[in-house]
């Protein structure tokens, strides 16, 4: 099993690999869709970035079934 950290360090290289730099996603985001989001966190008792995984997870399985 690996560690917290060499996932993060894997998750790391690989966007750098692609020419991704770590951003903030919120500057593409109408403010309306930010409440919205952080209404869902606080609804959800979690963070905004969980509710943002799980849409995109949610997008990608439904893409690929």
């Amino acid at each position: 099993m690996k560690s917290v950290n060499e996932n993060k360090e894997k998750r790391k290289h690989f966007l750098l690999k692609l020419g991704m730099k770590k951003g903030n996603f919120f500057e593409h985001l109408d403010i309306k869709i930010i409440e919205w989001l952080a209404m869902e966190a606080s609804n959800s008792k979690t963070d905004i970035g969980v509710i943002v995984a799980c849409i995109i997870e949610d997008a990608y399985h439904e893409e690929h079934e």
